[in-house]
């Protein structure tokens, strides 16, 4: 398809050139109409404005994905041409809801109208980047909310020959072609329109625990990160879309394959929540991470490195090969020190040559799909090292908690918060653990309420 696309793009652009020649070689009074530049059939961008974005829309009304390598340069291109006193920002965040865009130039009396605009937006940037790109208005207007978070943790680099099996390339093209084919609905004047997707009572009641679960965590976090909490329920229903269109399309038995089947049902839904739950706990880790002192960022980065060389490491190794710490023994024994007071890893006895040797090893944190907040009030969650979805129970006594709890790097402002509502001054907060504050306030947490199983049906 890109290929002939490619081809028919290019004829029309010889023919407008061939045209547009013609025209300027006439003498005024004979040239009549100037010719109009063909439109750009496409479904990817990447250097653009809202202007040129607005040409591609009405030419591609099945909308277009801006990928950007290094996606800093789109944070950066906001009113580049207005003295960053544009509103380029607003424009894009209304965007985000795909209602309506519009357009108004005074320059070349240019005036447009684009109702269901549909745009996606992806690109990768690099921590520190980030950090810089974050500013604090940009939180404050909602702007990172909007946006679905990954940063997985760094890892030693290591040959492989392995490879993508064919038999996948060619299951995903021609699930991308399948779904290429699908076409829009009409409205009463003949004008194109989406749509439904009806959802069945299965995942009716699975969304709606969902978005409950949402309205939780939003209200027991910070306002940055209730902001990102609170657009979680719209991107569960968009993963809930795609992926029932994907199931419908891909389905093994030809009886079962429907891509028009209007309806989303309970085990689709179910795993577009998870994928959401999922990514509201990145955001809140990644959030934290913008928000963590210099000493806090350092430990991070210290045990991301002992993640990178498998786990463990030795001090010597450390002295060797971690840059920020080269050669200063006395401080990598120091934080290594600290990391295993904080319960997140252990000294490990290694034999050496001479004599008995050690290596700090990181001790795993969970990777479940529940929120810190929602941890022991969900019904259904997925562990992401297992694959395997399972059922989590109500919130239990800490010396009851099943393996793999999520203890937090340090203790976070909410936890604070909430020790301090629980009467612990201060001081008494900085002497705890991170795991010595969690036992606390799950030890002092209310039990999950049946309100929560009324509503999950």
């Amino acid at each position: 398809m890109s290929g002939n696309s490619t081809g028919s793009t290019k004829e029309a652009a010889e023919i407008y050139a061939e045209d547009l020649a013609q025209w300027e070689s006439q003498k005024k009074s004979l040239r009549g109409k100037k010719p109009k530049p063909p439109e750009i059939q496409t479904c990817m961008m990447d250097d653009l404005t809202l202007e040129a974005l607005a040409d591609r829309l009405q030419s591609n009304p099945r909308g277009v994905l801006v990928a950007k390598d290094e996606i800093s340069g789109w944070f950066e291109s906001f009113d580049l041409y207005r003295n960053k006193k544009g509103a380029d920002v607003s424009r894009w965040q209304s965007i985000y809801t795909g209602a309506h865009f519009g357009i108004d130039r005074r320059t070349d009396n240019r005036h447009q109208r684009i109702w269901l605009p549909r745009v996606c937006i992806t690109g990768g940037v690099q921590p520190k980047v980030f950090r810089r790109l974050m500013r604090p208005d940009y939180f404050e207007r909602g702007l990172p909310a909007r946006f679905i978070f990954a940063a997985p943790p760094p890892l030693q680099l290591k040959w492989t020959e392995a490879t993508i099996p064919q038999k996948l390339r060619q299951a995903v093209r021609e699930l991308s072609e399948e779904l290429f084919l699908l076409q829009p609905g009409h409205d009463d004047h003949g004008q194109p329109c989406p749509k439904l997707l009806r959802l069945t009572d299965e995942a009716r009641e699975v969304y709606i625990l969902f978005y409950n679960e949402c309205g939780v965590s939003a209200l027991e976090s910070d306002e940055y990160e209730a902001g990102a909490w609170s657009k979680l329920p719209g991107y569960a229903r968009r993963f809930a879309l795609v992926g029932q269109l994907a199931r419908n399309a891909a389905a093994r038995e030809a009886a079962l394959r429907d891509p028009e089947k209007p309806i989303v049902n309970g085990e689709t839904m179910e795993a577009a929540c998870d994928l959401a739950r999922w990514s509201g706990n990145e955001t809140s880790r990644i959030y934290a991470q913008l928000a963590e002192t210099r000493e806090q960022r350092e430990l991070r980065e210290l045990m991301e490195f002992v993640q990178s060389r498998g786990g463990e490491v030795s001090v010597r190794e450390t002295m060797q090969n971690f840059r920020p710490l080269k050669n200063q023994h006395d401080e990598i024994e120091k934080r290594f020190h600290a990391l295993v007071k904080a319960g997140r890893g252990k000294w490990k006895m290694v034999p050496t040559r001479t004599k008995p040797g050690r290596k700090f090893q990181l001790l795993p944190a969970s990777t479940s799909t529940n929120s810190i907040h929602l941890r022991g009030k969900i019904t259904k969650s997925v562990d992401v090292d297992s694959g395997n979805s399972q059922k989590n129970t109500p919130a239990t006594p800490s010396d009851a908690e099943p393996a793999g709890v999520f203890v937090p790097f340090q203790i976070t402002l909410q936890m604070e918060a909430d020790l301090r509502a629980r009467g612990y001054s201060q001081s008494d907060i900085n002497k705890l653990t991170p795991q010595q504050a969690q036992e606390i306030l799950a030890a002092s947490a209310t039990p999950a309420s049946g309100s929560d199983q009324e509503i999950a049906g």
